[in-house]
């Protein structure tokens, strides 16, 4: 699952991925992957991933409680599902 490690501190400018430097093959195959979907699936997957944030992509940080800023710290690790590429990426 996905590891939250620590906030960033980079300007919210845009939508991306992150990775390490060190790791030019994890990005070149995340930008293969990306591209091989459908537009409707590549504009499902942005909706997902930035609707109902109350910011648009290019927007501000979101703002967090001192509750949720809690809860994300003791909940590190988080699930993702892809209910369309089952068998592939799927946890029933």
């Amino acid at each position: 699952g996905l590891q939250i490690k620590e906030q960033s501190r980079l300007a919210p400018i845009g939508f991306a991925f992150g990775k390490r430097q060190a790791d030019p093959l994890l990005g070149a195959m995340m930008n293969r992957a990306l591209a091989s979907l459908d537009e409707s699936i590549q504009r499902e997957i942005l909706a997902r991933w930035t609707t109902g944030l109350g910011v648009g992509i290019s927007g501000e940080r979101i703002g967090l409680s001192a509750s949720e800023q809690a809860w994300v710290h003791e909940h590190p690790h988080v699930v993702v599902v892809a209910q369309q590429m089952s068998p592939y990426v799927f946890r029933d």
